[in-house]
This record gives structure tokens, C-alpha cells and sequence, in this order.
């Protein structure tokens, strides 16, 4: 007998006979226990009464072991093909732990070192690389493998798809406009919501394109794992609805050398890729160029964060005006 079952159905059953003893003992001190003093078919009443719940009790244990599962059941393990789809695994095992392909996109822990290698961590702590195969360990920010010296790392809950592929998700396109942000599999190209990894209808996207975008630095210089930058627009979060809340400014310039005017910033030259709010530029006495200085200033500071690498900003600030 399945254990979970037998705990799911425990509690119904205890308000069940709580809630008939209690009603036995209403019954005392009632007009009908003194009254009937006979039961046709039994020996007395208390013995009608105690078959009376004995029925309902059974009746309704039965229906209880006969529910339904709300949760779907989950495989224990995922395959560990690459995150490029190329699967170099073999049927023969060979030492390596199994982890089965399943249906739809899962979590799974995965540790990334600081050379950019990612591994799945199974059940029992190991890590597995793509092959299948157990690679090492990890503890307290270090990766400690089988060959080799111990290497700085990073532990973190990664969407997997059917074939242990790691995704990230992207931007849904429609007719030119951010329409979703979306988890696809690299197995079928299905679309997943981003909130609870379930399928997105074929028709309720189609015709659309999905894009990767790049990931913004908060204002104090660590990542934020959530935020997205597109097309010249900051979005706070890749879970939900598309709701752009600032644009990416690339600042290029050489700052006038007048004290006076620009503080600290006299004379330096700024290359900078920031994520300014919405409406950070609607001042009309201040030009663009003062506007970005008092946020760079500002205590606590006024701009949202940064891009590194790469800018993917639709406009620029290359002037003091």
C-alpha cells in the first residue's frame, strides 16, 4: 500500500469519527435517546446508531482511498545530454550514473565553474557532466573534482528540458512587439511559461520569433538574475508579462574639464552602457548629459544598472547637450 496515500486519507478519516462521537454525545441529553427505546431490526438503539455510523464511515473511507492525484508525478532524474544537443552518451553505462529523459521542462540544481563548465548535481550530491559520467563534487563555493585541483564555482537551480539541455529563456516576438518572455525546448522548440513551466498552446504564438537578450548588472555591480535588456528597453523581471520600465543609454563622451559645471566628472571621459528609469530625460531644464551625471551622483544612485560587454541600446549620449 502506497504510504502517501495512506497519509492523505488519515485526516478525513479522523473527522470523521470525531465528528460522529461528538454527535453521540449531543445525543444524550436529547428528547429521542430518552424517547425510543426500541429500534426495529436491533437489539437497542445505540446498537442502530453504531451501525448507522459504521455505514456512513465505511461509505466514505471508501471514497477518500478513490481521489484523484491533484499533482502530477515527477521522474526522479533527467537526462544529461549538452546544452548544445549533442548527445555523446552510450547504452552500455560504462560507471556513468543514468539520469532518464521525461516529458516537459524540470528544475535541476547545477554547478558552474569559474571556467564556464556547468555539471547537474544528482541526488546524491555527485556532479554529472554531459556524458553522464561523475565528475566531482561541490561545497561552499568550490568545485572539487575527481582529476584535478579544486576550482571556485557557483551552485543554482537551471530549467532543463526533455533531454537535460539548459535553457534560458528568451523573448517572444510578435509583429515587432516583446510579447512574452518564454523557456523553449532545444528537443521540439515548444514554449514553456516562465512562472510554472507549462506548455504554451501551438496557435497562441504563432508566427512569432523568439530572441535571446542580455543580462543587466544592478547599480551596485551584482548581477540581477531577473532583469532583461532588449532592443534599447529594460524589463524588470522575465517572469510574467512583458512591462518595460527603462531604456539602455550608451554613454560616450568626454566630459567637459569645468569643475564648476560637472563636479568630479570635469574632464573624464565616460564609455559607459547604463539602464536609465522611464522618463529619466523629462526634466527640460537639464540636458542629457546632466541628467546622467546626477544619477551617476545621486545617494543612493538614480539609475537602475549596467551592461557590460555589449550595449543594446537604441540611443546614445555623446554631448554635453
Amino acid at each position: 500500500m502506497n504510504r502517501r496515500n495512506e497519509a492523505g486519507q488519515a485526516m478525513p478519516e479522523y473527522v470523521v469519527v470525531v465528528s460522529a462521537l461528538v454527535f453521540s454525545f449531543m445525543l444524550v441529553d436529547s428528547e429521542w435517546w430518552r424517547t425510543n427505546v426500541e429500534c426495529p431490526g436491533y437489539d437497542d438503539c445505540i446498537s442502530a446508531v453504531s451501525a448507522s455510523f459504521h455505514n456512513q464511515y465505511q461509505g466514505f473511507s471508501n471514497s477518500i482511498t478513490a481521489v484523484h492525484k491533484f499533482l502530477p508525478s515527477f521522474p526522479a532524474s533527467l537526462s544529461t545530454s549538452s546544452a548544445t544537443g549533442d548527445d555523446d552518451s552510450n547504452d552500455e553505462g560504462g560507471g556513468s550514473a543514468d539520469i532518464e529523459s521525461q516529458v516537459g521542462l524540470t528544475n535541476q540544481t547545477v554547478v558552474t565553474t569559474e571556467d564556464g563548465d556547468s555539471f547537474q548535481m544528482d541526488a546524491d550530491g555527485n556532479l554529472i557532466n554531459d556524458n553522464g559520467e561523475i565528475v566531482g563534487t561541490y561545497a561552499d563555493g568550490v568545485f572539487y573534482p575527481v582529476e584535478g585541483p579544486p576550482i571556485g564555482a557557483t551552485m543554482g537551480i537551471q530549467v532543463l528540458d526533455e533531454e537535460g539541455n539548459i535553457l534560458k529563456p528568451r523573448v517572444v516576438i510578435c509583429d515587432g512587439e516583446v510579447t512574452a518572455f518564454a523557456y523553449q525546448s532545444q528537443v521540439d522548440g515548444r514554449l514553456y511559461d516562465t512562472v510554472e513551466l507549462k506548455p504554451i498552446g501551438d496557435d497562441e504564438f504563432r508566427g512569432c520569433q523568439t530572441e535571446g537578450y542580455f543580462k543587466m548588472l544592478s547599480s551596485d555591480g551584482t548581477p540581477d538574475p531577473f532583469a532583461v535588456l532588449y532592443a534599447g528597453y529594460y524589463y524588470p523581471s522575465y517572469l510574467g508579462t512583458p512591462n518595460a520600465a527603462g531604456e539602455v543609454i550608451l554613454v560616450q563622451l568626454a566630459v567637459p574639464n569645468e569643475p564648476g559645471e560637472y563636479g568630479d566628472y570635469a574632464g573624464q571621459t565616460l564609455d559607459l552602457c547604463l539602464v536609465m528609469p522611464a522618463r529619466w530625460d523629462s526634466d527640460p531644464s537639464k540636458s542629457d548629459l546632466d541628467a546622467i551625471l546626477d544619477a551617476l551622483s545621486a545617494e543612493p544612485p538614480q539609475f537602475i544598472g549596467s551592461a557590460e560587454g555589449f550595449c543594446p541600446s537604441l540611443r546614445s549620449v555623446t554631448g554635453p547637450d
